[in-house]
């Protein structure tokens, strides 16, 4: 069973404003975890990463297989380098990521966290985008300060936070906290948004955070 299909029956107690347990929690801990892994944002971030792993793990190659500055396998070494560095090699270890994750410490610090579920009206309305989980970089997730938000539909998201007056359960969203939410969300997005219908302050909190 993929863990969407595990996340499906938790997303339907949560739309219904049910509580949660402590292993439905988790469990829903690693599908964000997971969520925020697939979108194009996380792979460019891979992206740019593998070639300073290339650059650290070149030495070992070379004294490994006892290369030389012969033009063979300089040029050898060229061609690891450059399918490194394509389109096609990011996405498959990306893929391969995805697929060979279990668990993480970033699924433990999500779900340590203060969840709290914001309800709001069809008419107001919570957005999502392609890069749906936000939260601070520079705080992180062990932070006294750190703040994760994280779309569940139209009228139900989650704020989640490490604050002790932080209340655990169901609450109202003023319109306040509807607009900060969305402008994350917004701001957290590679290419798209998206609201259940047309709307120009969509397009307005996009504008501003361009």
């Amino acid at each position: 069973m993929s863990f969407e299909q595990r996340s499906d029956p938790i997303l339907l107690k949560i739309r219904k404003r049910q509580d949660i347990t402590l292993e439905e929690k988790r469990e829903f801990a690693f599908y964000i975890n997971q969520m925020n892994r697939r979108v194009p944002h996380y792979r460019d971030a891979q992206g740019r990463r593998l070639p300073n792993a290339w650059a650290q793990l070149k030495e070992e190659v070379i004294e490994k297989f006892e290369l030389t500055d012969s033009e063979e396998h300089q040029t050898l070494l060229a061609v690891i380098e450059s399918k490194i560095a394509s389109a096609d090699y990011i996405a498959k270890t990306h893929l391969d990521t995805l697929a060979n994750t279990k668990d993480s410490k970033v699924t433990d610090a999500i779900a340590s966290l203060r969840w709290c579920f914001f309800v709001t009206t069809l008419e107001v309305g919570f957005i999502t985008s392609d890069n749906p989980m936000y939260y601070s970089a520079g705080v992180g997730l062990l932070n006294p300060l750190s703040e994760l938000c994280f779309p569940i539909s139209t009228t139900v998201a989650l704020v989640a936070a490490r604050m002790e007056e932080w209340r655990e359960g169901y609450h109202e969203a003023s319109s306040q906290l509807v607009k900060d939410f969305n402008r994350r969300v917004a701001g957290r997005a590679s290419k798209e948004v998206y609201f259940h219908r047309p709307e120009a302050w969509v397009q307005r909190i996009l504008d501003k955070c361009a």
